[in-house]
């Protein structure tokens, strides 16, 4: 009888983007940043730069229609001087990148540990 292909033993994802930020979620969506439309940015933001304090915020990233897809990649993959590109003010773009950045490392951090409980199941029946 042949035996289940094992999976391997899950590496723990490195850190993403600045440190420093806080964990914020738009209601009703999960850690998944890359799932976010624009205006579920727009009710994150809202969570640390207010649109009445911050309006210049909000206009740049209404207009460049900022959703979770960019944002992601803005972590993942930054560019020097894309808040220029984007008329984002630096600031208010610093402060989004680090909370950004703590949403993504929190999401890869759950999903390491959903497949390391799944490694260590399939370990603990193949003794």
């Amino acid at each position: 009888m042949d035996q289940p292909e094992l999976m391997s033993k899950p590496r723990e994802p490195p850190k993403v983007g600045p440190p420093g930020g806080s964990v914020f979620t738009p209601p009703g969506k999960d850690l998944d940043i890359r799932k976010w439309n624009k205006e579920d940015v727009d009710m994150w933001m809202s969570c640390f730069l207010r649109p009445d304090i911050y309006p210049n915020t909000y206009l740049a990233t209404t207009k460049q229609q900022i959703d979770g897809e960019t944002l992601y990649w803005m972590v993942k993959d930054p560019q020097k001087d894309i808040h220029q590109v984007l008329q984002i003010p630096f600031l208010s773009y610093r402060v989004m990148m680090r909370n950004a950045a703590a949403v993504i490392n929190e999401y890869n951090q759950e999903e390491f540990q959903k497949q390391w409980a799944m490694f260590r199941a399939q370990r603990n029946r193949s003794t």
